[in-house]
Formats: structure tokens, C-alpha cells, sequence
């Protein structure tokens, strides 16, 4: 246990007179009179009603769940029994107490983790220990026409959530969703707030998982139709179409380079880390200006860009041309038959066919599929550890009515948000009114940005820097037609012409 200087407050007629003045170290020691229960509409109060100051006081808090007070004194004779009846209290599971050799001790024991404070009140002399209740608060402000933020305050017995929704209209036409990556590059790390500054957008929040040292995005990117990146482990995404359709599906890639004779490489991925040394890779020119190293018994392929094999290497990390690519693959098959010259034709689709989408980012796993509850952590080959704590969130889920849901929960801060399991997040999507929902990634990485304002609070101060982003766009009004000024012209002189 450790010795604290608690807050003092001192009432004298009608005034109160506060500071942290401490414990009078002198004087008879304390007389527990009476163990009793207070209630506020958002906390439970016990109070220890004492004859004199409480001298060494020791409070134990080390444990979310409990708390133990320790102080010189003794028991009152008329203190018949040693433990209070709680019944009814939400957030409380019991209190008791003993004298032992001149020292009084308390034991509160709260359900699951509890916002729990104490302060001293004198005259009369009394210890007060406060457990916050469960709530919810929520409150909403206009960001763009079609574009609401909900802040949702809550406390359960599991303690504080902090939790900041995006409602979306994308039947708005002057608003877009799209994912944006670090730099406009595969590669690299920055805060929300500065890709949502960079692209002029209102709003925006954390996306894909990524390589923690490089920031190279990982699962699948889809930028103005182009795939930027293929998926991994066949996890789920969100895509965006044209028409501002959302489609959400695990989504797997088919793909192969063919010779005019027959012969074919098979395309596992596109600027993705290579699994296992069956997988062949394909590079493009956005990787870089360098393919990875040559994989242990792998090897590369150059394709510039009219798809004719300039180089093969089995030892030399090869160029990315311009526009062109490098394959890496198993020394195997057709791959160690190409050589320099060779004209190549290249065949890559998604499964299911997303050729009608403009924009996607990966997540995972499901939250949400077919408006029931989904988890499918192993399905898309996660390790259940890191899920099935409490932790910041972020996630993305579809309404009914089609308007998209973007949401933040912040965690791993005990007095203001203790962050969510997966399946716990699952239901507060649902229960936002989400079909369909996924998880992106959390942790350090979840940030919500609204005109420029940080509105959440992440766990990392001012947001950890990350890979990519979604981020909504208000586009400007579109112009009025020539016509329609003309006439309003009209209408306008024809008024100030005439006699009212």
C-alpha cells in the first residue's frame, strides 16, 4: 500500500474552503462511526463518517477493481456489522471492514474497472469515496450538408468509452469518400490530420494495417480504378464504385503473365511482402525504383513497359522500369524458361469481380455481415490475442439506407476510454444501425480528424502516424447553367422595370 495526501475540503457554516491541505498528523486517533451510501445521478458516494481527522492514511488503488483504505483508528462499538448492503448499486459489488492493532481498514471491491476518486470533508470529519455510473451522452453537430458527427460518451461497469461517429450520405453529390495513402505514396507514415489537410478534406480517420517500419500499406488498394496493392489473406475490404456504391467482400486475386506459345507465370500478389517461397510477386514501378531482394531460391523477372522481358536474375535485386515491373518467383516452371525478348501478356482480376470499383481499402475482420454478428478472426488469419483485449478501435460499417458509418473508439487511457474487444465493437455497430461493418486498423493508429480538429483521443498524443486514410471530401457546388442566369437576369430587370 502507499501512503496519499488526500484532498481536504472544510465546510464552515454556508462556505467551503478546499486545497489539498492533507491529514492532521496529531491528535486522538479516529473513531469509524458509520459506513453509509450516497447517490448523485452519475456516482455512487460512500462515505465514512468519522469522529476526528483520520491520521496515516493509506490508500491502496493499484487494482482498476478495488480500492483499500487503511487509517489509525478504531471502530465504533455501535458499528454492529462490518460490511454495507449494496444492493441495487450497478457499479459496486461489496464493501466491508475490520480493526486490527490500532489501524481501520476499508475494502471496496467495484465491477469491472471504475472511475474511483476520495477527498476528505472535515467538520464534521468524514471520508468520501466516489465510483462513477454508467451513462451515455451523445451529442451531434452538422460537419457538411449529408455528413453528421455524433460524440457517445459512455460508462459502463467496465469503466469510460470515448467513442466519435461519422454519418455519411453518399446520395449527397457534393460528397465523396475515398482512401488516401501517406505522401500519395506505398510507402510511408504521417498523422490523419495532415493526409486529410494535404487532399483538402472535411473529415477523415486511420485505414489499412501497414508495415510498421517502412509504412508500406498492406492488403488491397484500389486508387481511380488502378490496384495499388493486392489483398492479403484473402481479408475483407470496403470499395467504393463510380456511382458511390459501397461493396464490402473478401476479396482474392487471380492473375498470370503469358508467353505467345503457351507458357505462363502465375501472379499471387501485387506490391505485397512474399508469403512463402511458392508465391510469384509482381512489383510495379509505384514499389519503387528497386524490387525487394532476391527471395532464397527465387528469382526476378524485369518486364518493362510493353510487357517484354529485359532482364532475369537469380542473384541481382533488379530495377523496377518506368511504367514496367519486376516479377519475383520460384526458380521453377515456365519462369526459368523466359528470357530477355520474350513478349509477355498480363491477365490480373479480383474474385469477386471489382472491376467496376473506383476506390478500396482493406481491413478485417468482419464485424458485421448480413446485419448479424460476425467475428471471423481466424478466417482471415489473425491472431485472436490482440483482439479479444480491450483497445482502441476503428471501423467501418454500411446502414440500411446506405449511408456510410466511420467510427473511432478510443481505449487504453482508464479514466477517459478503455477501448473495446472486436466483438463489443461489433454490437456498437450494429446497434449504430450497420449491415455490414469491418474492422480497420486500431491501436495507436485510430485518429477521427473534423476540419482540422483532432476530435477524438488517441493513445499516442496528437495520433500516431500511419499509412492511410478515409477521408471525405465536400466538392464545390456545380456552376449554373447559362440559361438559368439568363432567365434570373431577366426576371430581375423585368422587376426593377415595373411600377411596384
Amino acid at each position: 500500500m502507499k501512503q496519499k495526501s488526500l484532498p481536504v475540503i472544510v465546510a464552515t457554516g454556508s462556505f467551503l474552503l478546499s486545497g489539498l491541505l492533507g491529514f492532521y498528523t496529531q491528535g486522538f486517533a479516529a473513531v469509524l462511526n458509520q459506513v453509509r451510501l450516497g447517490s448523485q445521478s452519475n456516482q455512487t458516494q460512500i462515505i465514512l463518517d468519522l469522529s476526528g481527522k483520520a491520521d496515516d492514511v493509506d490508500l491502496d488503488d493499484d487494482n482498476p477493481h478495488k480500492l483499500n483504505i487503511t487509517f489509525s483508528g478504531k471502530l465504533s462499538p455501535s458499528l454492529q456489522k462490518h460490511f454495507l448492503s449494496i444492493q441495487g448499486q450497478q457499479n459496486l459489488r461489496s464493501v466491508y471492514w475490520n480493526a486490527h492493532h490500532g489501524k481501520v481498514q476499508i475494502f471496496l471491491d467495484c465491477k469491472g474497472k471504475s472511475n474511483i476518486q476520495y477527498y476528505a470533508l472535515a467538520h464534521p470529519d468524514r471520508l468520501v469515496v466516489t465510483i462513477g455510473k454508467a451513462y451515455s451522452n451523445k451529442y451531434s453537430e452538422a460537419v457538411a450538408p449529408g455528413v453528421i458527427h455524433y460524440h457517445i460518451l459512455q460508462r459502463s461497469s467496465q469503466g469510460p468509452l470515448n467513442i466519435n461517429v461519422l454519418d455519411i450520405n453518399l446520395q449527397n453529390p457534393q460528397i465523396t469518400v475515398k482512401p488516401v495513402l501517406a505522401f500519395h505514396r506505398l510507402h510511408g507514415k504521417e498523422k490523419v490530420s495532415q493526409m486529410v489537410d494535404q487532399d483538402n478534406a472535411i473529415a477523415g480517420i486511420n485505414a489499412a494495417y501497414f508495415k510498421p517500419d517502412k509504412g508500406t500499406v498492406l492488403g488491397t488498394v484500389i486508387l481511380n480504378k488502378q490496384l495499388i496493392t493486392g489483398p492479403l489473406y484473402h481479408r475483407v475490404s470496403l470499395g467504393i464504385t463510380p456511382d458511390k456504391k459501397i461493396k464490402i467482400a473478401k476479396v482474392s486475386l487471380r492473375g498470370s503473365f503469358s508467353t505467345t506459345d503457351g507458357r505462363s507465370i502465375k501472379i499471387n500478389n501485387v506490391n505485397q511482402p512474399r508469403l512463402n517461397k511458392e508465391e510469384s510477386i509482381l512489383y510495379s514501378s509505384l514499389w519503387g525504383n528497386l524490387a525487394p531482394n532476391v527471395p532464397r531460391d527465387g528469382m526476378e523477372i524485369q518486364i518493362n513497359s510493353n510487357n517484354v522481358v529485359t532482364a532475369v536474375s537469380q542473384d541481382e535485386r533488379l530495377e523496377i522500369p518506368e511504367g514496367g515491373y519486376v516479377i519475383t518467383a520460384p526458380v521453377e516452371g515456365d519462369a526459368l524458361t523466359l528470357k530477355p525478348g520474350d513478349q509477355l501478356s498480363l491477365t490480373l482480376y479480383t474474385i469477386p469481380d471489382w472491376s467496376d470499383v473506383a476506390y478500396a481499402i482493406s481491413g478485417g475482420p468482419y464485424l458485421v455481415k448480413d446485419n448479424q454478428i460476425y467475428v471471423d478472426l481466424r478466417q482471415q488469419s489473425f491472431r485472436p490475442g490482440a483482439f479479444t483485449k480491450a483497445a482502441p478501435r476503428t471501423a467501418i460499417g454500411i446502414k440500411a439506407n446506405g449511408h456510410l458509418l466511420m467510427v473511432t473508439v478510443d481505449g487504453r487511457q482508464h479514466n477517459v476510454s478503455i477501448g473495446m474487444t472486436l466483438t463489443e465493437l461489433a454490437h456498437l455497430m450494429k446497434k449504430l444501425g450497420a449491415v455490414e461493418a469491418i474492422n480497420l486498423d486500431g491501436g495507436s493508429s485510430t485518429q477521427m480528424v473534423i476540419r482540422g480538429r483532432l476530435v477524438n483521443s488517441p493513445s499516442v498524443s496528437g495520433g500516431a502516424r500511419v499509412s492511410s486514410s478515409l477521408i471525405v471530401q465536400e466538392l464545390p457546388p456545380p456552376p449554373i447553367p447559362d440559361e438559368i442566369i439568363g432567365a434570373s437576369s431577366n426576371a430581375t430587370t423585368h422587376a426593377n422595370n415595373s411600377d411596384f
